[in-house]
Order: structure tokens, then C-alpha cells, then sequence
């Protein structure tokens, strides 16, 4: 985690509020550096690949969320 420390130190304040999603009532078990790799990944793809409104469903669909 250090590395996405370094990178932004907001990314601190962001663990923390992944850590709370540990603890009742959420109870999700992710490992915080597979998270993290994740999301760089979607929100760079997203940064890079301009998409409009009508590829939102194909992005949600790729991270699990379907809308």
C-alpha cells in the first residue's frame, strides 16, 4: 500500500474508508491492494477512453455493477 500512498496521500483517507467495509454491517473481505489496483485500472481506462453515457453500462457491467 505504500506505493499508492506515495502516489497520493489522499489514497490513506481512501484506505480508511475501505478498511471501514470490513466492519459491520458490510463485512467485505477484498484484499485493499487488489482493490486499489482496480480501480487505477477502471478510472485510468475510463480518464483514456472518453466515454459518453451509453458505454456506462458496458464500464459498471466490466466491475461487477450492472445499472
Amino acid at each position: 500500500m505504500d506505493d499508492f500512498f506515495w502516489i497520493d496521500p489522499v489514497n490513506r483517507d481512501f484506505l480508511k474508508v475501505f478498511e471501514k467495509l470490513n466492519e459491520e454491517p458490510f463485512g467485505v473481505k477484498l484484499d485493499a491492494v487488489k482493490v486499489f489496483n482496480e480501480v487505477y485500472y477502471q478510472t485510468t481506462k475510463f480518464l483514456f477512453e472518453h466515454p459518453t453515457i451509453f458505454d456506462y453500462h458496458e464500464y459498471s457491467f466490466e466491475i461487477g455493477c450492472p445499472i
